[in-house]
């Protein structure tokens, strides 16, 4: 058996060991015949957004620039989450509303130059309609601080909704005042304010 080869035998169940110290199964070889037709690339994901975008005549820079004057918005209103969202939450929510005000900004989109530049100008643009929509809210939470301090309260309780801790009729004020402006069509009117 010195310098002879093992062959396989036709025996499927057997293992063998081969010279090389591994196991294997001896069984009948494969036909060496088969091939595999190279099958396409998967689109890129970028590629595949801009179909869906086309299709949907959706323009994918008005997009983003809807999406950058819509984070001041959702970023700095209490009633759209503040900490208590997570950020891939309410980046769905900007990207939301964004898409929203799309279409009213597809002129701009083709007109203006540089995209970072115009990112910062949209963002700069959705900047006083978020401060107008947090203003009510934060001026319920004041007039609810006014109250605690009247009554000579000293307790204070935090909630990720709102940015600190708080006296509780100042967080009660806040929470109603939230509460009021998502039944009311806050929403609405802050896409709306968005968009002109």
């Amino acid at each position: 058996l010195t310098g002879s080869v093992w062959k396989p035998t036709v025996e499927i169940s057997r293992l063998i060991r081969n010279p090389w110290g591994r196991a294997t199964v001896n069984a009948p070889s494969a036909p060496a015949s088969i091939s595999m037709d190279p099958t396409a690339a998967p689109p890129a994901l970028l590629d595949a957004l801009a179909a869906v975008f086309t299709a949907n005549g959706l323009d994918p820079r008005a997009w983003a620039l809807g999406l950058a004057r819509a984070t001041p918005a959702v970023t700095l209103v209490p009633a759209f989450g503040l900490s208590a969202v997570p950020v891939p939450t309410r980046l769905a929510l900007g990207l939301a509303l964004g898409a929203c005000i799309a279409p009213a900004l597809a002129g701009v989109a083709s007109s203006e130059g540089l995209l970072v530049v115009a990112l910062a100008k949209q963002a700069f643009l959705g900047l006083p309609v978020a401060l107008v929509a947090a203003l009510s809210i934060y001026v319920a939470t004041i007039a609810g601080g006014v109250l605690d301090d009247l009554r000579g309260g000293r307790e204070l309780v935090g909630l990720p909704v709102l940015p600190e801790s708080l006296p509780p009729v100042s967080v009660l004020f806040g929470l109603v005042a939230c509460i009021a402006f998502l039944e009311g069509g806050g929403a609405a009117r802050v896409a709306a304010a968005l968009v002109s």
